[in-house]
């Protein structure tokens, strides 16, 4: 636009007023412009006419700088205005924040005179208007003690009024209620406009608070005068926004009234939040409440910390009602978060189906078990309903205990062997048993595992182990994080494990029938840790009862067994064997003869690449070995496995080997030189030159490098021998006359053009040429400027050339191939041009190469230029960041006048510093729509991938994000490219503004190092790595507000998805990850975590666009332990405990009292129920203790909980006179939680022996036992006793001390008799409390 006769044209600052005036007609054109303005302004505009003047205003809603008449729209009651009246009118708020954030250009606002004549003018202002919530102080909330705000306020027309209702925790439980009301001295007949940055108007609860968007006219999600009624899922505290807008025509008094007073409109808002009850529960503890209609609490929640991999877990719900009521009751249960008042918040729990269950009248029990694919640390989440509330005498009971499986650890790299003899026994009552060991091994190790029935004359443990019960399952699992799920005891090997946690290597079924022994032989690792388990298969007797012995041992292949050749050898089983294999032109044949039919034995190479496994199901089995499949000349090593089972006879078996040698004929080959005599094979080496055989023969060869790595070939150019070290070829039969040469490799420069000569019909010219090292790249090479005789016809139909293109030149196999399609003909496309070819190679930092061949006759020579042009569309080089690093941000410009002019949508970027963690983060985009594309340029080299952003009304679109997610590592693990990933960005119309930030880097956290508090907005991810992370680790994750993160800790990429990994969602509250053990340690110096913000979890919170804060701490090492309390139930064991700091587990001072003493209660009774006499005061104080480091472990220098000690329990089985295998008060010593002797967690003044007492007590469960002869007498002892927690509940739920949780209390101690236990606690207790003999399966 130019001023000129007809048109004026006049640039309006924000917040500038000024005045014109005119002698005749002219169209005046106003640009408001946005420049300068926050993100928390927006404008309005006022235009007064002077003068004698009737005039119109109309506007052009975008801000592009092209107008035309189609654009203009008359602006609402601004059709005909005259003075002394105005035109106002306003930019939405929602506007003006993205013009604010693209800080160019404006809208126009057109005035013309529709009628008058002489002088006239025009006043008019830019008013800026800044965003300044109403009551910012008093409308923060905390649930329970500030949960209601509560106004009267005044509102005159054109206002806008904002409220942002800060809540600021969020308990989980907790829901927002948003209502305005009490609407006065309005007209009736426009109504106040309402808007809530949360809500459903899309169709999908959305909950919106990014910078600047406060909802309006134009960006909201939900309107009307009540907000959505959320459920407590969807509530997740932090900012709801509010924005009350009047148009004209609100108030029913908008002029000054005689007595000077305007009276605008009126409204009432208040905001209130409602927090759910629920009760808090200790694990192992029984609580129970009556089920009334005002009183009942249906929802529970019970925090299980530290408890480590391997756990499973048991819900059980216990409802005793009156018979006649006809109602279905359902238990739900959640890990992340709690049930709600709606379907959509019934929880899913982490997994794909609904975890719950539910009973009948006719039923009183319900009963959820997960095993340790689903069990993870942290809070679980119960709620009940259908339960008949008006029945005064119904009593619900509530308990969760936890099965713990401990495990051993075999560190191979400290110790050459293991070794071991134990037990495990199972029963239908006690299902689910196992075993587990994790064996550390050094990669360049081999190792051996056997595990074997214990022999008849070697059963230390039980000496009358029945035969018919013997049953059970070996695994090898590679990697994984030790956690293993119920279909793996049942032999169901494909599903045994937790989905991506391991990878199964070995399987053996252990039985008494054909089984005795399982062995297993890893000569070459591909993981740093494997985990063996020994489980349970139960058999028709309902049972599992085996004694077995295990031996792991490392094979050091130095102290290996030297064999000759050729000759036969009597050979051990478990020892470790070794060939030396002199001769490089020999192919060999191993024999192995065996009186068993089930003889393994294992045979590897020096490098341990080439390891093979062969099971003789035959007395006499054979192995042929070529060139690949062991390095020759070197060693060959042979592993018997280690089955030492005679099935309780003498007998001894014999293995015999024999190696036998068959040597071949070779002939060397030297280059340029024929072959002159035949042979079986010709051998010829190369180093850093690429050699090409005799295109008259087609040849196979076999070839390895220094490496020893060996493959096969056909191709003309001997594959790798152009790259470096030096690699042998064994070429078959060569025939007489077979020649090798040096290929001839001419070396071009990208963007040069260079001139060749082709003179013959086959001749074949090779280019090589250069890739950069920092960035993807793509080419188009130009095959041009071709010249040839006219006698040869034309280059369409009679000049043929054909190519070939790769990371090595290549011939290919077949004789006369080069010209019969094993290279790719080109088309002309004009008289002297080929079709240019396209290449995005995938390499990078090395050369790629182009074969050209003439395939055509010719009578004179044909000459042609090649030329290379990088055609790449990265235009700029960069280094991705951490997360902690500022946002990009990216302005595409508008086209300043109407033209044609072109704007560069595009953004292309080459991130060079790319090393397995890759995220690309897309936020803010304003003003339309952004796509990011991973590895847009490489065609099908890498997979690539895009998302788009947009602004919308409803703003939760406007970020997303790229990463190589795979479920398992988030982006850490997506990408490994030593050059460059390439990402595009595209706009889709000037006039957009976005951010990025391309996150290739972590942000380090030590343990101890203190807390790290930030916040985290929109579909992105934050990266940390813990470093020093070898040792006892506590990683808290803490919640103040804001949408849930995904939390995602790996040891590392090194070995893909098999390596430590563990995942949870953490909602509300505190959310931990432990690596509590020993054996939950991955090793290595450093772990790493990711935390996604707005990620499709159990519920959708995609479409959230909000701010989290959260504060992250790593605890490392002792500083998870505390000294032992001096008070409490364990106080009497405290002088002799072997190491006086404890596992802390930050639940405060009675959580270790609680636990003991509902546990001691159920084993003394337990004890009771099965030996029919009570336990002595010397039993009882021994359980006592052995609770203590159960349920209070000791810690290790690391910090690490440890095992407890095995004679520690075979002092509690002498002192209750029991077997230490038994299950008579549901534990057995030679579970794998007990390390033997006095190692682990124990008591230093020990008076028991690190072996049981002898003694039988089977007498005691003998049919014809004479009670009166064996009953113990019964002492007057005192133990406590808790009966059920009866929630009558008004002191509970109205006890403002705790809020809203309810938690149970165990501080009653008096003395009973065995007539009082037996007549109270019991009956509450047995029907949920027979399960927790499974906490007690450490003991299995």
């Amino acid at each position: 636009l130019e001023d000129n006769g007809d048109i004026t044209r006049i640039n309006v600052n924000p917040g500038q007023s000024s005045s014109v005036s005119f002698t005749e007609d002219t169209s005046v054109y106003f640009l408001l412009s946005y420049n300068g303005l926050q993100g928390n302004q927006y404008l309005e505009f006022e235009l007064t006419p002077t003068g004698n003047a009737v005039v119109t205003v109309d506007t052009v809603p975008e801000y592009a700088g092209c107008l035309s008449e189609s654009n203009f729209i008359t602006v609402p009651d601004c059709g005909s205005v005259s003075p002394p009246d105005s035109c106002y009118f306003a930019e939405s708020p929602c506007a003006t924040e993205t013009e604010a954030f693209l800080n160019f250009g404006g809208a126009y606002a057109r005035v013309e005179r529709i009628s008058g004549t002489g002088d006239w003018g025009l006043e008019y202002r830019s008013i800026i208007q800044t965003i300044s919530p109403i009551d910012s102080s008093e409308s923060r909330l905390t649930p329970i003690s500030d949960p209601i705000y509560t106004a009267t306020k005044v509102i005159n027309e054109f206002d806008w009024h904002f409220y942002d209702f800060f809540v600021t925790e969020n308990d989980g439980y907790t829901t927002l209620d948003v209502t305005v009301s009490g609407i006065s001295c309005d007209s009736g007949s426009v109504p106040l406009e309402v808007y809530m940055s949360w809500g459903d108007a899309n169709g999908d609860y959305s909950d919106v608070a990014y910078e600047s968007f406060y909802p309006a006219d134009e960006c909201f999600n939900q309107n009307g005068f009540t907000s959505y009624a959320m459920d407590i899922c969807q509530f997740n505290a932090g900012s709801y926004r509010v924005g009350i807008f009047a148009p004209e025509g609100t108030a029913q008094f908008p002029d000054e009234l005689d007595d000077g007073e305007i009276y605008s409109t009126r409204y009432s808002i208040s905001a209130q939040l409602t927090t759910l009850d629920h009760v808090e529960l200790t694990v192992d503890c029984v609580y129970s409440q009556l089920v009334n209609s005002e009183d009942f609490v249906p929802r529970f929640e019970v925090n299980i910390p530290a408890t480590g991999p391997g756990f499973d877990l048991y819900f059980i719900v216990t409802y005793d009602h009156d018979e006649d009521d006809s109602l279905d009751s359902n238990l739900y249960l959640s890990d992340t978060y709690p049930t709600g008042n709606t379907a959509y918040c019934t929880p899913f729990g982490g997994r794909d189906d609904a975890i719950y269950t539910a009973t009948d009248s006719d039923t009183t029990f319900m009963f959820i078990s997960l095993d340790s694919c689903e069990s993870i640390d942290g809070t679980y989440y119960l709620y009940i309903d259908g339960l008949e509330e008006d029945d005064d005498e119904g009593v619900l009971s509530i308990q969760v205990s936890a099965q713990i499986f401990g495990t051993q650890v075999i560190d191979l790299t400290s110790s050459a062997s293991y070794s071991t003899d134990r037990y495990l026994s199972t029963s239908s009552g006690i299902p689910f048993g196992r075993h587990v060991y994790k064996i550390i091994v050094d990669e360049s190790t081999p190792f051996s595992v056997n595990v074997q029935l214990a022999p008849c004359d070697d059963r230390t443990i039980w000496a009358e182990q029945d035969f018919s019960a013997l049953e059970a399952n070996v695994y090898i699992i590679g990697g994984g994080n030790g956690r293993f799920g119920k279909t793996l005891y049942y032999g169901d090997a494909d599903n045994g494990i937790c989905d991506t946690c391991g990878d199964i290597i070995y399987n053996c079924d252990l039985d008494d029938e054909d089984t005795y022994s399982c062995d297993y032989f890893n000569c070459g690792s591909t993981y740093g840790y494997y985990y063996l388990i020994i489980a349970d298969e139960l058999n028709d007797a309902g049972r599992t009862e085996i004694e077995y012995i295990l031996n792991v041992n490392t094979v050091e292949q130095t102290s290996a067994i030297s064999l000759s050749v050729g000759e036969y050898h009597n050979v051990q089983r478990g020892e470790n064997y070794v060939f030396n294999l002199q001769n490089s032109n020999a192919e060999y044949e191993l024999e192995v003869t065996s009186l068993s039919t089930d003889l393994t034995y294992s045979i590897y190479g020096t490098d341990l690449s080439s390891c093979f496994t062969t099971t003789c199901d035959f007395n006499v089995c054979s192995d042929f070995f070529d060139i690949c499949d062991v390095a020759i000349p070197g060693q060959l090593y042979l592993f018997i496995d280690n089955d030492e089972y005679r099935e309780c006879f003498d007998f001894v078996e014999s293995v015999t080997v024999i190696l036998r040698e068959t040597t071949f004929d070779t002939t060397s080959i030297s280059l340029n030189s024929p072959v002159s005599n035949s042979a079986e094979y010709g051998v010829i080496s190369s180093s850093n030159q690429w050699l090409v055989t005799d295109a008259n023969n087609a040849v196979s060869y076999t070839y390895y490098s220094e490496a020893a790595s060996c493959s096969s070939g056909c191709d003309f150019v001997l594959e790798d021998s152009g790259l470096s070290g030096t690699h042998t070829y064994y070429i078959d039969t060569p025939p007489t006359g077979f020649t090798v040469s040096p290929l001839s490799i001419q070396t071009v420069s990208v963007g040069t053009s260079t001139t060749h000569t082709f003179s013959n019909n086959g001749d074949i010219l090779n280019f090589e040429f250069s890739i950069p090292n920092d960035r993807q790249t793509s080419y188009v090479i130009y095959v041009e400027n071709v010249s040839f005789s006219a006698l040869d016809g034309d280059l369409e139909t009679d000049i043929v050339f054909r190519y070939n293109l790769g990371s090595q030149p290549s011939y290919g196999c077949e004789v006369g191939g080069i010209c019969g399609g094993s290279f790719t003909a080109l088309t002309a496309s004009c008289d002297s041009a080929f079709s240019p070819i396209g290449v995005s190679p995938c390499e990078s930092n090395g050369s790629y190469y182009l074969s050209l061949a003439l395939c055509s006759d010719i009578t004179c020579d044909v000459d042609f230029s090649l030329r290379i042009i990088d055609v790449s569309e990265t235009s700029s080089l960069q280094s991705g960041v951490n997360h902690a690093s500022a946002y990009t941000s990216v302005s595409v410009t508008t086209p300043s006048a109407c033209s044609s002019s072109s704007v560069d949508l595009v953004n292309s970027l080459a991130i060079s510093n790319v090393d397995e963690l890759f995220y690309v983060s897309l936020r803010n985009v304003r003003g339309g729509s952004v796509t990011v594309e991973h590895n847009h340029a490489l065609d099908s080299c890498l997979s690539g991938d895009s998302c788009t952003a947009f602004e919308s009304q409803f703003g939760y679109d406007c970020s997303c994000n790229l990463g190589a997610d795979d479920c398992i590592s988030s982006a850490m693990c997506g990408e490994n490219n030593p050059s460059s990933t390439e990402v595009v960005f595209t706009a889709s119309n000037p006039g957009v503004y976005y951010e990025y930030q391309i996150i290739t880097q972590y942000v380090d956290i030590a343990p101890n190092s203190g807390s790290v508090s930030t916040t985290i907005i929109g579909e992105t991810a934050h990266f940390y790595r813990i470093t020093n992370s070898n040792q006892a680790l506590s990683i808290d994750l803490t919640m103040q507000y804001g949408p849930a993160l995904t939390m995602t800790l790996i040891a590392g990429c090194e070995y893909g998805d098999r390596e430590f990994f563990e995942k949870r969602v953490c909602v509300a509250g505190t959310c931990s990850m432990y690596i509590a053990t020993e054996s939950e340690q991955p090793g290595g110096d450093s772990m790493y975590l990711a935390l996604e913000s707005s990620a499709v979890t159990t519920y959708d919170n995609e479409y959230y666009e909000k701010e989290a804060s959260y504060s992250l701490s790593v605890t490392g090492g002792a500083a998870n332990c505390v000294p032992a309390s001096q008070a409490g139930i364990c106080s009497e064991y405290l002088s002799d405990y072997s190491n006086s700091m404890v596992w802390n587990f930050n639940e405060g001072s009675n959580y270790i009292s609680d636990r003991i003493d509902c546990a001691l209660d159920y084993f003394v009774g337990e004890y009771e129920d099965r030996t029919c006499h009570r336990p002595t005061t010397e039993c009882t104080n021994a359980i006592k203790g052995l609770l203590c480091l159960y349920f209070s472990p000791q810690c290790s220098s690391n910090g690490y909980q440890m095992n407890m000690c095995q004679d520690y329990c075979f002092e509690v089985a002498k002192q209750c006179d029991i077997l230490p295998e038994t299950n008579v008060i549901g534990f057995n010593c030679y579970a794998t939680f007990f390390n033997e002797g006095t190692a682990g967690s124990c008591y230093s003044n020990s008076t028991f022996t690190s072996t049981p007492e002898e003694f039988n007590p089977r007498q005691f469960f003998e049919d014809n036992a004479n009670p009166d002869t064996v009953a113990q007498p019964i002492p007057a002892i005192t133990t406590t006793y808790f009966p059920p927690v009866v929630a009558t509940m008004p002191p509970l739920i109205l006890d403002d001390d705790d809020g809203n949780k309810k938690d149970m209390i165990h501080d009653v101690e008096q003395k009973v008799t065995e007539e009082q236990v037996g007549a109270s606690s019991r009956d509450v207790i047995s029907v949920s409390l027979f399960i927790f003999s499974l906490l007690i399966s450490l003991f299995a």
